[in-house]
Protein backbone atom coordinates (compact mmCIF):
# COMPACT_ATOMS: atom_id res chain seq x y z
CA UNK A 1 0.00 0.00 0.00
CA UNK A 2 2.98 2.29 1.33
CA UNK A 3 4.80 1.44 -2.00
CA UNK A 4 1.66 2.31 -4.15
CA UNK A 5 1.19 5.78 -2.98
CA UNK A 6 5.03 6.38 -2.99
CA UNK A 7 4.93 5.68 -6.75
CA UNK A 8 1.79 7.51 -7.54
CA UNK A 9 3.29 10.83 -5.67
CA UNK A 10 6.53 10.41 -7.60
CA UNK A 11 4.72 9.99 -10.81
CA UNK A 12 2.37 12.88 -9.87
CA UNK A 13 5.83 15.37 -8.87
CA UNK A 14 7.15 14.21 -12.89
CA UNK A 15 3.83 14.89 -14.69
CA UNK A 16 3.70 18.67 -12.11
CA UNK A 17 7.61 19.35 -12.65
CA UNK A 18 7.14 18.48 -16.48
CA UNK A 19 3.80 20.73 -16.80
CA UNK A 20 4.77 23.54 -14.78
CA UNK A 21 8.61 23.90 -16.25
CA UNK A 22 9.05 27.76 -16.99
CA UNK A 23 9.55 28.66 -20.68
CA UNK A 24 9.61 32.25 -22.80
CA UNK A 25 5.87 32.65 -24.08
CA UNK A 26 6.94 34.20 -27.44
CA UNK A 27 3.61 35.21 -28.99
CA UNK A 28 2.83 36.94 -25.12
CA UNK A 29 6.83 38.37 -25.00
CA UNK A 30 5.79 39.76 -28.35
CA UNK A 31 2.12 41.28 -27.44
CA UNK A 32 4.01 42.69 -24.44
CA UNK A 33 6.57 44.71 -25.86
CA UNK A 34 3.94 46.04 -27.89
CA UNK A 35 1.70 46.97 -25.24
CA UNK A 36 4.56 48.89 -23.48
CA UNK A 37 6.73 50.42 -26.64
CA UNK A 38 2.95 51.91 -28.52
CA UNK A 39 2.69 54.07 -25.10
CA UNK A 40 5.45 56.20 -26.90
CA UNK A 41 2.57 57.74 -28.68
CA UNK A 42 1.15 59.74 -25.76
CA UNK A 43 -1.55 60.22 -23.40
CA UNK A 44 -4.34 59.36 -25.71
CA UNK A 45 -2.40 55.69 -26.13
CA UNK A 46 -2.11 55.33 -22.48
CA UNK A 47 -5.79 56.46 -21.72
CA UNK A 48 -6.76 53.79 -24.44
CA UNK A 49 -4.47 51.13 -23.02
CA UNK A 50 -6.29 52.06 -19.47
CA UNK A 51 -9.55 51.65 -21.09
CA UNK A 52 -8.57 48.21 -23.27
CA UNK A 53 -7.17 46.78 -19.97
CA UNK A 54 -10.43 47.79 -18.05
CA UNK A 55 -12.44 45.88 -20.36
CA UNK A 56 -10.39 42.82 -21.00
CA UNK A 57 -10.26 42.47 -16.92
CA UNK A 58 -14.42 41.43 -17.26
CA UNK A 59 -13.47 38.53 -19.82
CA UNK A 60 -11.79 36.02 -17.18
CA UNK A 61 -10.48 36.19 -13.82
CA UNK A 62 -6.80 34.80 -15.67
CA UNK A 63 -6.74 38.19 -17.80
CA UNK A 64 -7.89 40.61 -14.51
CA UNK A 65 -4.88 39.12 -13.02
CA UNK A 66 -3.04 40.02 -16.30
CA UNK A 67 -4.51 43.51 -16.45
CA UNK A 68 -3.54 44.09 -12.91
CA UNK A 69 0.46 43.12 -13.70
CA UNK A 70 0.08 45.58 -17.10
CA UNK A 71 -1.57 48.55 -15.17
CA UNK A 72 1.63 48.78 -12.78
CA UNK A 73 3.75 49.41 -15.52
CA UNK A 74 1.15 52.13 -17.04
CA UNK A 75 1.14 53.79 -13.66
CA UNK A 76 5.34 54.51 -13.58
CA UNK A 77 6.11 54.70 -16.69
CA UNK A 78 9.51 56.42 -17.46
CA UNK A 79 8.32 60.21 -18.26
CA UNK A 80 11.87 60.50 -20.66
CA UNK A 81 10.37 58.14 -22.84
CA UNK A 82 6.19 58.19 -22.23
CA UNK A 83 4.11 61.08 -21.28
CA UNK A 84 1.61 58.64 -19.54
CA UNK A 85 -2.14 59.24 -19.24
CA UNK A 86 -3.53 62.70 -17.55
CA UNK A 87 -6.24 60.68 -16.42
CA UNK A 88 -3.99 57.89 -15.11
CA UNK A 89 -5.07 57.95 -11.13
CA UNK A 90 -8.60 57.96 -11.94
CA UNK A 91 -8.28 55.16 -14.37
CA UNK A 92 -5.85 52.80 -12.43
CA UNK A 93 -9.00 52.76 -10.10
CA UNK A 94 -11.58 51.92 -12.28
CA UNK A 95 -9.08 48.96 -13.86
CA UNK A 96 -8.60 47.48 -9.67
CA UNK A 97 -12.56 47.56 -9.32
CA UNK A 98 -13.34 46.14 -13.21
CA UNK A 99 -10.63 43.47 -12.02
CA UNK A 100 -12.35 42.80 -8.22
CA UNK A 101 -16.16 42.77 -9.88
CA UNK A 102 -15.19 39.42 -12.34
CA UNK A 103 -13.41 37.90 -9.30
CA UNK A 104 -15.49 38.64 -7.16
CA UNK A 105 -18.18 37.27 -8.91
CA UNK A 106 -16.55 34.19 -9.93
CA UNK A 107 -16.20 33.84 -6.51
CA UNK A 108 -19.56 33.95 -5.60
CA UNK A 109 -20.69 31.69 -8.86
CA UNK A 110 -17.94 29.21 -7.40
CA UNK A 111 -18.23 29.09 -3.58
CA UNK A 112 -18.76 31.37 -0.98
CA UNK A 113 -15.77 30.17 0.98
CA UNK A 114 -12.79 31.87 1.02
CA UNK A 115 -9.22 31.04 2.26
CA UNK A 116 -9.24 31.56 5.96
CA UNK A 117 -5.97 34.40 5.58
CA UNK A 118 -9.10 36.62 3.92
CA UNK A 119 -10.97 36.30 7.03
CA UNK A 120 -8.10 37.40 9.29
CA UNK A 121 -7.36 40.31 6.49
CA UNK A 122 -11.23 41.16 6.71
CA UNK A 123 -10.91 41.56 10.49
CA UNK A 124 -7.50 43.51 10.41
CA UNK A 125 -9.19 46.17 7.98
CA UNK A 126 -12.27 45.88 10.31
CA UNK A 127 -10.03 46.83 13.02
CA UNK A 128 -8.27 49.39 11.38
CA UNK A 129 -11.93 50.87 10.07
CA UNK A 130 -12.87 51.22 13.94
CA UNK A 131 -9.79 52.83 15.01
CA UNK A 132 -9.98 55.18 12.19
CA UNK A 133 -13.02 56.52 12.88
CA UNK A 134 -12.10 57.12 16.62
CA UNK A 135 -8.58 58.56 15.39
CA UNK A 136 -7.77 59.51 12.17
CA UNK A 137 -7.68 63.34 11.21
CA UNK A 138 -8.88 62.75 7.98
CA UNK A 139 -11.87 60.18 8.05
CA UNK A 140 -12.70 60.02 4.48
CA UNK A 141 -8.98 59.31 3.37
CA UNK A 142 -8.58 56.61 5.98
CA UNK A 143 -11.84 54.44 4.91
CA UNK A 144 -10.91 55.00 1.22
CA UNK A 145 -7.61 53.21 1.49
CA UNK A 146 -8.58 50.50 3.80
CA UNK A 147 -11.71 49.67 1.41
CA UNK A 148 -9.11 49.78 -1.74
CA UNK A 149 -6.50 47.82 0.50
CA UNK A 150 -9.21 44.77 1.29
CA UNK A 151 -10.74 44.82 -2.43
CA UNK A 152 -7.44 45.34 -4.00
CA UNK A 153 -5.62 42.30 -2.12
CA UNK A 154 -8.50 39.82 -1.93
CA UNK A 155 -8.91 40.29 -5.45
CA UNK A 156 -5.29 39.09 -5.91
CA UNK A 157 -4.98 36.62 -3.76
CA UNK A 158 -8.94 35.05 -4.69
CA UNK A 159 -7.80 35.78 -8.70
CA UNK A 160 -5.00 33.44 -8.35
CA UNK A 161 -7.22 30.79 -6.25
CA UNK A 162 -9.29 30.49 -9.02
CA UNK A 163 -6.89 29.88 -11.42
CA UNK A 164 -4.31 27.22 -10.21
CA UNK A 165 -4.65 25.72 -13.86
CA UNK A 166 -3.08 28.58 -15.54
CA UNK A 167 0.67 28.40 -16.64
CA UNK A 168 1.56 31.81 -14.53
CA UNK A 169 5.12 31.08 -14.12
CA UNK A 170 5.68 31.16 -17.47
CA UNK A 171 3.42 34.25 -18.02
CA UNK A 172 5.32 35.98 -15.41
CA UNK A 173 8.71 34.87 -16.58
CA UNK A 174 7.92 36.35 -19.95
CA UNK A 175 6.49 39.51 -18.38
CA UNK A 176 9.20 39.89 -16.53
CA UNK A 177 11.69 39.12 -19.33
CA UNK A 178 9.54 41.98 -21.78
CA UNK A 179 9.96 44.53 -18.87
CA UNK A 180 13.59 44.13 -18.57
CA UNK A 181 14.14 43.75 -22.00
CA UNK A 182 12.25 47.02 -23.10
CA UNK A 183 14.85 48.96 -20.43
CA UNK A 184 17.99 47.36 -21.10
CA UNK A 185 19.03 49.32 -24.06
CA UNK A 186 18.23 52.43 -21.94
CA UNK A 187 21.34 51.72 -19.70
CA UNK A 188 23.25 53.76 -22.28
CA UNK A 189 20.79 56.44 -23.07
CA UNK A 190 20.46 59.50 -20.77
CA UNK A 191 16.63 58.12 -21.00
CA UNK A 192 17.63 55.65 -18.35
CA UNK A 193 18.84 58.21 -16.09
CA UNK A 194 16.19 61.14 -16.16
CA UNK A 195 15.13 61.23 -12.73
CA UNK A 196 18.94 62.04 -11.46
CA UNK A 197 21.36 61.51 -13.88
CA UNK A 198 22.57 58.67 -11.31
CA UNK A 199 20.42 55.78 -10.56
CA UNK A 200 19.40 53.63 -13.81
CA UNK A 201 15.36 53.24 -14.00
CA UNK A 202 14.59 51.77 -17.43
CA UNK A 203 11.07 52.29 -18.31
CA UNK A 204 9.95 53.40 -15.03
CA UNK A 205 10.12 56.49 -13.59
CA UNK A 206 12.36 56.22 -10.89
CA UNK A 207 16.02 54.38 -10.38
CA UNK A 208 14.14 53.05 -6.64
CA UNK A 209 10.91 51.94 -8.63
CA UNK A 210 12.93 50.03 -10.70
CA UNK A 211 14.97 48.63 -8.41
CA UNK A 212 12.07 47.37 -5.93
CA UNK A 213 10.26 46.07 -8.81
CA UNK A 214 12.83 43.99 -10.61
CA UNK A 215 14.61 42.50 -7.52
CA UNK A 216 11.77 40.11 -6.69
CA UNK A 217 11.67 38.62 -10.73
CA UNK A 218 15.21 38.40 -10.32
CA UNK A 219 15.99 36.57 -7.03
CA UNK A 220 12.82 34.32 -7.99
CA UNK A 221 14.65 33.24 -11.11
CA UNK A 222 18.13 32.96 -9.32
CA UNK A 223 16.67 30.62 -7.05
CA UNK A 224 15.20 28.68 -9.99
CA UNK A 225 18.68 28.64 -11.71
CA UNK A 226 20.93 27.60 -8.75
CA UNK A 227 18.61 24.71 -7.01
CA UNK A 228 17.79 23.03 -10.72
CA UNK A 229 20.22 21.17 -13.11
CA UNK A 230 19.26 22.67 -15.98
CA UNK A 231 18.07 26.19 -16.53
CA UNK A 232 17.40 27.76 -20.15
CA UNK A 233 19.97 30.21 -21.77
CA UNK A 234 17.13 32.43 -22.05
CA UNK A 235 16.67 32.71 -18.50
CA UNK A 236 20.04 32.72 -17.57
CA UNK A 237 20.58 36.01 -19.98
CA UNK A 238 17.87 37.54 -18.16
CA UNK A 239 18.98 36.92 -14.68
CA UNK A 240 22.48 37.90 -15.83
CA UNK A 241 20.32 41.20 -17.32
CA UNK A 242 18.26 41.53 -13.97
CA UNK A 243 21.11 41.86 -11.48
CA UNK A 244 22.85 44.34 -13.89
CA UNK A 245 20.34 47.01 -13.77
CA UNK A 246 19.07 46.45 -10.31
CA UNK A 247 22.89 47.51 -9.19
CA UNK A 248 22.73 50.15 -11.75
CA UNK A 249 19.65 51.44 -9.70
CA UNK A 250 21.36 51.93 -6.68
CA UNK A 251 18.61 51.04 -4.94
CA UNK A 252 20.10 49.74 -1.44
CA UNK A 253 16.75 49.12 -0.85
CA UNK A 254 16.58 46.41 -2.99
CA UNK A 255 19.49 45.26 -2.54
CA UNK A 256 18.13 44.57 1.28
CA UNK A 257 15.28 43.18 0.28
CA UNK A 258 16.93 40.41 -1.35
CA UNK A 259 19.52 39.87 1.67
CA UNK A 260 16.90 39.47 3.86
CA UNK A 261 14.48 37.72 2.09
CA UNK A 262 17.36 34.94 1.78
CA UNK A 263 18.47 35.20 5.34
CA UNK A 264 14.79 34.66 6.64
CA UNK A 265 14.74 31.30 3.87
CA UNK A 266 17.74 30.16 5.56
CA UNK A 267 16.16 30.53 9.22
CA UNK A 268 13.30 28.84 8.08
CA UNK A 269 15.26 26.17 6.13
CA UNK A 270 17.44 25.21 9.74
CA UNK A 271 13.99 24.38 11.79
CA UNK A 272 11.14 23.70 9.77
CA UNK A 273 12.49 22.85 6.32
CA UNK A 274 15.72 20.65 6.18
CA UNK A 275 14.34 19.71 2.31
CA UNK A 276 15.77 23.56 1.63
CA UNK A 277 19.23 23.02 2.87
CA UNK A 278 19.70 20.22 0.08
CA UNK A 279 19.08 22.84 -1.93
CA UNK A 280 21.17 25.51 -0.56
CA UNK A 281 24.19 23.05 -0.50
CA UNK A 282 23.59 21.89 -4.52
CA UNK A 283 23.57 25.71 -4.82
CA UNK A 284 27.09 26.03 -3.12
CA UNK A 285 28.07 23.52 -5.07
CA UNK A 286 27.51 25.13 -8.32
CA UNK A 287 29.78 26.20 -11.03
CA UNK A 288 28.10 29.29 -11.06
CA UNK A 289 28.67 30.14 -7.14
CA UNK A 290 32.45 28.91 -6.94
CA UNK A 291 32.78 31.35 -10.23
CA UNK A 292 31.28 34.21 -8.42
CA UNK A 293 33.36 33.33 -5.36
CA UNK A 294 36.68 33.62 -7.15
CA UNK A 295 35.48 36.76 -9.37
CA UNK A 296 34.72 38.35 -5.73
CA UNK A 297 38.26 37.49 -4.90
CA UNK A 298 40.16 38.41 -7.56
CA UNK A 299 38.90 41.50 -7.67
CA UNK A 300 38.80 42.21 -3.61
CA UNK A 301 43.22 41.30 -4.55
CA UNK A 302 43.82 43.77 -6.85
CA UNK A 303 41.80 46.67 -7.89
CA UNK A 304 41.24 47.40 -4.20
CA UNK A 305 40.27 51.50 -4.19
CA UNK A 306 38.04 50.53 -6.93
CA UNK A 307 36.05 48.49 -4.74
CA UNK A 308 36.07 50.60 -2.25
CA UNK A 309 35.08 53.25 -4.54
CA UNK A 310 32.35 51.17 -5.78
CA UNK A 311 30.69 49.71 -2.70
CA UNK A 312 31.12 52.94 -1.05
CA UNK A 313 29.06 55.38 -3.56
CA UNK A 314 26.81 52.12 -3.81
CA UNK A 315 26.30 52.23 0.09
CA UNK A 316 26.51 56.00 1.23
CA UNK A 317 25.43 57.94 -1.92
CA UNK A 318 26.64 60.74 0.05
CA UNK A 319 28.97 62.15 2.10
CA UNK A 320 28.64 61.06 6.11
CA UNK A 321 28.94 58.07 8.12
CA UNK A 322 26.54 55.04 8.28
CA UNK A 323 24.55 56.43 10.52
CA UNK A 324 24.27 59.74 9.11
CA UNK A 325 23.15 58.18 5.70
CA UNK A 326 20.74 55.67 7.22
CA UNK A 327 19.04 58.86 9.55
CA UNK A 328 18.76 60.95 6.39
CA UNK A 329 17.71 58.44 4.22
CA UNK A 330 14.75 56.33 6.30
CA UNK A 331 16.09 57.32 9.66
CA UNK A 332 14.14 60.34 10.56
CA UNK A 333 10.77 58.78 9.09
CA UNK A 334 10.74 56.06 11.34
CA UNK A 335 11.82 58.30 14.25
CA UNK A 336 8.26 60.18 13.27
CA UNK A 337 6.22 57.10 13.07
CA UNK A 338 7.38 56.05 16.61
CA UNK A 339 6.62 59.60 17.78
CA UNK A 340 3.21 59.24 16.55
CA UNK A 341 3.17 55.32 18.13
CA UNK A 342 3.89 56.74 21.79
CA UNK A 343 1.17 59.05 21.76
CA UNK A 344 -1.13 56.47 20.41
CA UNK A 345 0.27 52.96 21.14
CA UNK A 346 -3.06 50.90 21.06
CA UNK A 347 -5.24 52.16 18.06
CA UNK A 348 -2.69 54.98 16.37
CA UNK A 349 -3.38 57.45 14.81
CA UNK A 350 -5.21 56.30 11.47
CA UNK A 351 -5.09 53.98 8.92
CA UNK A 352 -3.48 55.58 5.92
CA UNK A 353 -2.33 58.85 6.86
CA UNK A 354 0.85 60.82 6.86
CA UNK A 355 3.02 61.22 10.00
CA UNK A 356 3.06 65.12 10.01
CA UNK A 357 -0.21 66.63 8.70
CA UNK A 358 0.59 69.68 7.66
CA UNK A 359 2.41 67.72 4.94
CA UNK A 360 -0.48 65.70 3.85
CA UNK A 361 -1.95 66.32 0.74
CA UNK A 362 -4.27 64.82 -0.98
CA UNK A 363 -4.77 64.47 -4.49
CA UNK A 364 -7.38 65.40 -6.63
CA UNK A 365 -8.37 64.78 -10.19
CA UNK A 366 -8.92 67.93 -12.18
CA UNK A 367 -11.72 66.95 -14.34
CA UNK A 368 -13.95 65.15 -11.84
CA UNK A 369 -13.07 67.48 -8.54
CA UNK A 370 -13.35 63.42 -6.32
CA UNK A 371 -9.61 62.51 -4.46
CA UNK A 372 -8.20 59.75 -6.23
CA UNK A 373 -4.55 59.82 -3.86
CA UNK A 374 -2.98 60.61 -0.82
CA UNK A 375 0.86 59.25 -0.76
CA UNK A 376 2.28 59.41 2.81
CA UNK A 377 6.29 58.68 2.80
CA UNK A 378 7.36 56.05 5.30
CA UNK A 379 10.19 53.85 5.31
CA UNK A 380 9.77 50.82 7.70
CA UNK A 381 6.97 48.68 7.57
CA UNK A 382 6.79 47.45 11.79
CA UNK A 383 6.80 51.14 12.68
CA UNK A 384 3.95 52.44 10.13
CA UNK A 385 2.03 49.49 11.26
CA UNK A 386 2.71 50.36 14.71
CA UNK A 387 1.59 53.95 13.86
CA UNK A 388 -1.18 54.00 12.19
CA UNK A 389 -2.96 50.74 13.82
CA UNK A 390 -1.18 50.41 16.71
CA UNK A 391 -0.28 47.77 18.84
CA UNK A 392 -3.83 45.73 18.27
CA UNK A 393 -3.83 46.19 14.78
CA UNK A 394 -0.35 45.49 14.44
CA UNK A 395 -0.83 42.13 16.16
CA UNK A 396 -3.81 41.25 13.77
CA UNK A 397 -1.88 42.22 10.75
CA UNK A 398 0.65 39.48 11.89
CA UNK A 399 -2.18 37.03 11.93
CA UNK A 400 -2.87 37.78 8.92
CA UNK A 401 0.36 37.62 7.59
CA UNK A 402 1.13 34.23 9.46
CA UNK A 403 -1.57 32.55 7.92
CA UNK A 404 -1.12 33.78 4.34
CA UNK A 405 2.93 32.69 4.84
CA UNK A 406 1.89 29.48 6.41
CA UNK A 407 1.76 27.33 3.35
CA UNK A 408 5.18 28.53 1.48
CA UNK A 409 6.70 27.83 4.91
CA UNK A 410 5.01 23.92 4.86
CA UNK A 411 4.66 23.42 1.06
CA UNK A 412 7.00 25.85 -0.88
CA UNK A 413 10.23 25.09 -2.69
CA UNK A 414 12.80 26.98 -2.26
CA UNK A 415 12.98 30.10 -5.33
CA UNK A 416 9.60 30.15 -3.99
CA UNK A 417 10.48 31.41 -0.65
CA UNK A 418 13.08 33.86 -1.88
CA UNK A 419 10.16 35.51 -4.14
CA UNK A 420 7.81 35.44 -1.25
CA UNK A 421 9.90 36.94 1.23
CA UNK A 422 12.20 38.89 -0.52
CA UNK A 423 8.79 40.61 -1.75
CA UNK A 424 7.83 41.31 1.94
CA UNK A 425 10.85 42.81 3.16
CA UNK A 426 10.66 45.14 0.25
CA UNK A 427 8.70 47.12 3.17
CA UNK A 428 11.43 47.01 5.32
CA UNK A 429 13.06 49.59 3.48
CA UNK A 430 10.46 51.35 0.77
CA UNK A 431 6.93 51.42 2.92
CA UNK A 432 4.40 49.75 -0.17
CA UNK A 433 2.63 47.30 0.95
CA UNK A 434 -0.54 49.01 1.35
CA UNK A 435 0.14 50.97 -1.88
CA UNK A 436 -3.14 49.15 -4.11
CA UNK A 437 -2.19 52.38 -6.36
CA UNK A 438 1.48 51.64 -6.11
CA UNK A 439 4.06 49.27 -6.43
CA UNK A 440 2.23 47.72 -3.48
CA UNK A 441 0.05 45.79 -6.37
CA UNK A 442 3.68 44.20 -7.92
CA UNK A 443 4.17 42.91 -4.33
CA UNK A 444 0.47 41.82 -3.97
CA UNK A 445 0.95 39.68 -7.31
CA UNK A 446 4.21 38.34 -6.03
CA UNK A 447 2.65 36.76 -3.04
CA UNK A 448 0.01 35.52 -5.47
CA UNK A 449 2.19 34.38 -7.59
CA UNK A 450 3.76 31.97 -5.04
CA UNK A 451 0.78 30.80 -3.04
CA UNK A 452 -1.18 29.68 -6.76
CA UNK A 453 2.63 27.46 -7.08
CA UNK A 454 2.45 26.23 -3.69
CA UNK A 455 -1.25 24.90 -3.98
CA UNK A 456 -0.05 22.96 -6.84
CA UNK A 457 2.99 21.63 -4.76
CA UNK A 458 0.05 20.72 -1.94
CA UNK A 459 -1.76 18.63 -4.27
CA UNK A 460 1.04 16.19 -4.74
CA UNK A 461 1.02 15.21 -1.10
Amino acid sequence: MELTKFVKIKQSKEIFHNEDSIKLLWPDFLFILVLIWVQIFGNVVTTGTYVFLIFYALLSNEKAIKALTMGVILCFLNPGLFSGSEYSYFLRWVLLFSSACRVYLSQIALSWTVPKYLFYLFIFSVASTIFSLLNSYPIFVSLAKIIVFFIGFSTVLLGFEQTTNSSWRSWYFTFFSAVLISGLPLLYMSEGYVRNSKGFQGILNHPQAYGIYMIVPTIWLTGIWLVNKKVSSIMKIIILGGWITIFATRSRAAILAAILGILFTVVIAFFRRPSWNKNLLMFIRKPVFIAMIFLVIIVMIFPRNIVKETIGDFIYKTPGSIYENIYNSRGFLIERSWKNFKEHPLIGIGFGVASDKEKFIIKESKNINIPLGASTEKGFLITALLEEVGIIGTLLFLIFFIELAKPIIKYGDLPSAWLFWSAFFISFGEMVFFSPGGLGMHVWLCFGLVINYTLKIKRIY
